[in-house]
């Protein structure tokens, strides 16, 4: 760890053990009816489980209390303030090397990292897909046909706690 010390750090997490998996299903039902018309339903479905999520990997950031703070205290954490690490850091090529740091790197889980704590992205994404697709077509002679087509496809990717990510109809 005293290898990236007064920079960044990054890796995977040790308790990360969800393998990504998909779970897919379709079918369709064609009914040939009175009139020349036949008409064709399909549905395609997927679910998708532990898939990983890219914009969570980094961890290394204020936590949700300063949202509450009063404007002051938000303001007086990018102040400059005496720095306990000075002279134990001794690259000068690191913000932890002077003297005095903003007072947000304090506040930080790993102010030893001020260039911040990046992780392998965490497989807690979930998404759905549902797609219902009609169509009636009319036959005519000469195998000539004029189909009506409806479509209705919908996705929608959730993470692990059933939030919301994207959600998608067309």
């Amino acid at each position: 760890m005293s290898t990236d010390l007064d920079y960044s750090a990054a890796g995977a997490l040790r308790d990360v053990t969800n393998t990504p998996y998909e779970q897919s299903l379709s079918f369709g039902v064609e009914q040939q009816l009175p009139w020349s018309l036949l008409f064709n339903l399909l549905y395609a479905g997927k679910k998708g489980t532990h898939f990983f999520f890219s914009s969570a990997n980094w961890i290394n950031h204020l936590g949700v209390g300063v949202e509450s703070l009063p404007t002051g205290e938000k303001g007086a954490l990018t102040n400059y303030v005496d720095n306990p690490l000075a002279g134990v850091i001794t690259d000068p090529g690191s913000d932890l090397y002077y003297d005095q740091v903003p007072a947000y790197y304090l506040q930080l889980p790993y102010p030893q990292f001020p260039w911040g704590v990046s992780v392998e992205p965490p497989p807690i994404a979930n998404s759905t897909y549902h797609a219902l697709q009609a169509t009636l077509e009319k036959r005519y002679l000469f195998r000539q046909s004029t189909p009506s087509i409806w479509r209705t496809p919908e996705v929608l990717c959730r993470d692990r706690d059933g939030r919301p990510l994207v959600s998608r109809s067309e």
